[in-house]
């Protein structure tokens, strides 16, 4: 018997099959080649896109770098600027030149105004110089650092009026003096605005405060401690040289213990912490007898005050009368000192 089995092979498919399978696997192979293919191809594209777009994107890196170069030239330009002209580095923001990098700003009649400096953006930023002229008679000037167009930082300012010359150096913050610092003739007003003196010492946040110096008119010069503007702690008082106070103050009062002296007669007072208080007067060799016996009236007149143990004590002494054919003077002898005891 024959081993064939006749036109089927043993999975059944007979030879059109067979051969109808046989394309059918080629097709296959050939799809699969022909996706192989493509795939590569693709890839490779890919990666010749990705190398192109970092290569634009370098080059436009680059366009944007020389566009900054150009708006940010350091090279000198001339433009007007704040009603004034600058000569310096520019920026161009949305089509306008402002000030940036070191320029030269100044009014258009070259004196009134000046700044010469560092620029940020149109504003006045890091280190720089104005001078300023207001009349004939005003002056200003500051040297330091700015920040935000306003004086910031480190700084000395220098002002000339008709009270002369004024300089600070110190901290500045936000356009006004903060922070420590010292002045040199910083004019001084009292409660009613008028002109009190001319302080040189150091400052707090613009007002005197530490161990500083005030001259006034008539020649009256104080010398000793301030806080926050005012005298406050030892100090020493003088009138055309000539020591008249010298003792504690408290925001700008004479209080507590001191020495009083005018031309013939001395007044110390000892503030009681407790339940008593010591007064002496004495009189100079140069006092009238009348004098004398007006201190020593007045001396009894505030011890009697002490040992009542009242809360205060008030010794007024006049000095109306002639010492050496002169009267006395009313700064060198005031009508009335006031020493408070505590209980």
């Amino acid at each position: 018997m024959s081993d064939e089995i006749g036109p089927y092979d043993s999975n059944g498919l007979s030879p059109h099959s067979r051969r109808m399978m046989t394309r059918l696997e080629d097709h296959l192979r050939t799809k699969q080649q022909l996706i192989d293919e493509v795939t590569r191809q693709r890839d490779e594209y890919r990666k010749e896109r990705d190398e192109w777009k970092c290569r634009c994107e370098m080059f436009e890196a680059k366009v944007r770098l020389y566009e900054e170069e150009s708006a940010h030239s350091r090279e000198a330009h001339t433009i007007i600027y704040d009603e004034g002209q600058y000569v310096g580095s520019i920026r161009t923001v949305d089509g306008e030149k402002l000030p940036h990098g070191t320029g030269l700003l100044r009014s258009l009649d070259g004196e009134r105004k000046r700044y010469e400096g560092e620029w940020k953006d149109g504003k006045r930023d890091g280190k720089g110089t104005e001078y300023a002229s207001s009349g004939p008679q005003t002056v200003k000037a500051y040297e330091g650092e700015w920040k935000d167009d306003k004086r910031h930082g480190q700084g000395k300012s220098t002002t000339i009026d008709q009270h002369g010359q004024t300089v600070y150096e110190g901290q500045w913050a936000d356009d006004e003096m903060k922070g420590d610092g010292h002045i040199t003739n910083l004019t001084l007003k009292d409660a009613k605005g008028q002109h009190f003196g001319l302080f040189t010492g150091p400052t707090l946040d613009g007002k005197p405060h530490g161990e500083g110096e005030v001259h006034q008119c008539g020649g009256v010069v104080y010398n000793g401690g301030w806080k926050e503007g005012k005298q406050h702690g030892q100090g020493e008082e003088r009138i055309h040289g000539k020591v008249t106070y010298k003792g504690e103050w408290v925001k700008g009062d004479k209080t507590g213990t001191g020495v009083a002296t005018g031309m013939n007669w001395e007044w110390v007072s000892i503030m009681a912490r407790h339940s008593t208080a010591s007064h002496t007067a004495r009189a100079s060799s140069e006092t009238t007898r009348t004098t004398k016996s007006s201190i020593r009236a007045s001396g009894r007149m505030a011890r009697d005050t002490a040992r009542e143990r009242r809360p205060a004590l008030l010794l007024v002494l006049r000095c109306g009368l002639r010492a050496n054919g002169n009267k006395a003077s009313s700064r060198g002898a005031p009508s009335s000192l006031m020493a408070t005891g505590v209980e």
